[in-house]
């Protein structure tokens, strides 16, 4: 499979996984916060490094550009393996991501409720990191046949 036509599909996952995120955030009381996790993660590593942690809007911002570019290049690995089971490794990188965001937070010291505070948040959370691959796939997929069709 292209490496550009995993990118985009990886891209396209990642993307889909954020404005779901930020949409529901904004509707729900008991929706995942991913955006605090990558906030409190960057914070971190700011001060570690001896920086100065930006005010909360920035640091909005680096995190939605952190969270695009590295579940971007994850998802990408749904195609980036060839075109056989691309489904099924969107699937396995989504639940894997998922499971990971509900699980690791607390154990790299990052503040655990945003993804489990509750089991609806726990579920929503590794549900939108499945749909995440599941696009990622499925555009991956769609693009491949285009460019084998035309040749591109």
């Amino acid at each position: 499979m292209n490496v550009e036509t995993a990118m985009e599909g990886g891209i396209t996952g990642a993307t889909t996984l954020t404005i779901l995120h930020e949409i529901v955030r904004k509707l729900d009381k008991d929706a995942p916060r991913l955006d605090e996790i990558g906030k409190e993660a960057l914070g971190k590593l700011f001060k570690k490094l001896n920086l100065d942690v930006p005010d909360d809007d920035k640091m909005r911002v680096l995190a939605t550009g952190a969270e695009l570019i590295s579940n971007g290049l994850f998802y990408s690995l749904a195609g980036a393996a060839g075109k056989n089971n691309v489904y099924l490794r969107g699937i396995f990188l989504g639940l894997t991501a998922g499971i990971a965001a509900v699980a690791l937070p607390g154990k790299l010291g990052l503040d655990e409720s945003a993804s489990n505070r509750t089991d609806k948040t726990k579920i929503l959370t590794v549900a939108w990191y499945m749909i995440g691959g599941v696009v990622a796939a499925a555009v991956t997929e769609r693009l491949e046949e285009r460019r084998r069709k035309y040749n591109r």
